[in-house]
């Protein structure tokens, strides 16, 4: 179960990285409080040579997104996402965008 959650940590990670490069910050910022949840359940945190382009990511959607207490407030809604929440979530809103 760990390795499951490691893998869907950084496939959100991925997710969430799409959904910034296309203007979607508060969907990214949900999308990374989940990755969050994966990665603490797993005791699997983030590899340091990865901290750095997160945190760089993170700082430019929230930079972006220009309102700190609605990106915080996505990013605890991610956090509180089940897995099978989150893979319902990302799924839902693929299957709105693309039909």
């Amino acid at each position: 179960e760990r390795s499951d959650r490691r893998g869907m940590a950084a496939s959100l990670e991925g997710l969430a990285a799409v959904a910034a490069a296309e203007g979607e910050p508060l969907r990214a910022a949900r999308l990374w409080g989940a990755a969050e949840r994966q990665r603490t359940e797993a005791a699997s945190p983030l590899p340091p040579i990865e901290r750095g382009r997160y945190d760089r990511w993170l700082g430019t959607v929230r930079a972006a997104l220009h309102d700190d207490n609605a990106f915080d407030h996505a990013l605890a809604e991610g956090r509180a996402l089940s897995p099978d929440e989150a893979t319902a979530a990302t799924v839902a809103t693929d299957l709105a965008r693309f039909g």
